[in-house]
């Protein structure tokens, strides 16, 4: 009676894996690309925003100019293999002028849909910006 019991008839769960594969692995996918695009995003967040430092730094310093930033700037992106970037935008538009101590502001975006790895957005909009800021202290003299 109990061998009876604790077996289970035959044939009544035919198909029934199937079904929950068919219902679990849209869902890991959906998932698995997801968590690709969010770290996509977070890994070329965190290259705009080393490139806007780098640039910036390179703006600041005595001596160096706004087109020296920018090749610097693009050296980097291309190296870092990020394109269709817009033209990094340099406040004050002449920093060889900048008085020292002012602000030198510094900033690079990119639309996603740039750079992401996936042929199609599954959970960002593809529109979306992503953008580095860097701001420091200019140390030009600037002649008198």
């Amino acid at each position: 009676m109990t061998l009876f019991l604790m077996s289970r008839p035959v044939g009544r769960r035919r198909g029934a894996a199937t079904a929950e594969l068919g219902i679990v692995v849209p869902l890991y996918l959906l998932m698995i690309c997801g968590t690709l695009e969010a770290s996509r995003v977070c890994s070329v967040s965190e290259i705009l925003t080393n490139v806007a430092r780098d640039g910036c730094r390179v703006a600041v310093a005595n001596g160096k100019t706004n087109a020296d930033a920018q090749t610097r700037m693009t050296t980097l992106l291309s190296n870092a293999g990020i394109t269709g970037y817009s033209t990094p935008v340099i406040t004050p538009a002449n920093v060889t002028t900048s008085a020292m101590g002012s602000t030198v502001t510094v900033t690079i975006s990119v639309q996603f849909r740039r750079v992401t790895w996936l042929p199609i957005s599954y959970v960002m909009s593809p529109s979306m910006n992503l953008s580095g800021t860097a701001v420091m202290s200019s140390e030009h003299n600037p002649p008198n």
